[in-house]
């Protein structure tokens, strides 16, 4: 992560434009990918058990690169403000580029400052990780939002059982003679 711009707009706004690196999206790309891997149920697969590709392909990979996206995102942020010694006190604006999975990324933030020191000049760490335990709360709640809303893959249900010759069977078993 690297810091390309910041500047202020205003007593209460700041903009901080960021540069993050290729190998940090892979990482959080492949963190987010895992993850799925656990929370998706898809048809034909015991929870947590489906391959890679085929948890990959459920989800689409673009969904998958949004979400490592704003993943990193987060985490750059996290980073540029303890680095300028600062916090925020509304949520940040993040103005996205399109990012289709190579080369490195850039985002600007739009935020309201607040300066990290309690009266004594100490720094005061504790919002900080209250809003990151937030956000990563939030985060986890909207992967887990968007697993459920995915449509159907395609691939059917075993069916119900069936009354033949008056004994109730699963169709997937050959009746008895």
């Amino acid at each position: 992560m690297k810091i390309l711009k910041f500047k202020k707009i205003n007593k209460s706004t700041s903009e901080i434009k960021l540069q993050i690196d290729a190998a940090e999206l892979a990482d959080e790309y492949k963190s987010v990918l895992d993850d799925l891997m656990t929370d998706t149920e898809i048809p034909g697969f015991r929870p947590g058990k489906a391959p890679r590709a085929r948890v990959e392909r459920h989800n689409g990979p673009e969904e998958i690169w949004r979400m490592a996206r704003d993943g990193a995102t987060y985490d750059a942020f996290d980073k540029a403000l303890e680095e300028k010694e600062l916090s925020f006190s509304d949520e940040p604006d993040f103005q996205h580029t399109d990012y289709g999975g190579e080369g490195d990324y850039e985002v600007t933030v739009t935020f309201s400052p607040e300066p990290l020191s309690d009266d004594d000049g100490e720094k005061d760490r504790s919002s900080d990780i209250k809003a990151s335990d937030d956000r990563k709360t939030r985060l986890a709640d909207e992967r887990k939002k968007r697993i459920r809303q995915r449509p159907d893959t395609g691939y059917s249900k075993p069916p119900p059982t069936q009354n033949i010759k008056g004994k109730t069977i699963k169709s997937s078993k050959k009746p008895a003679n």
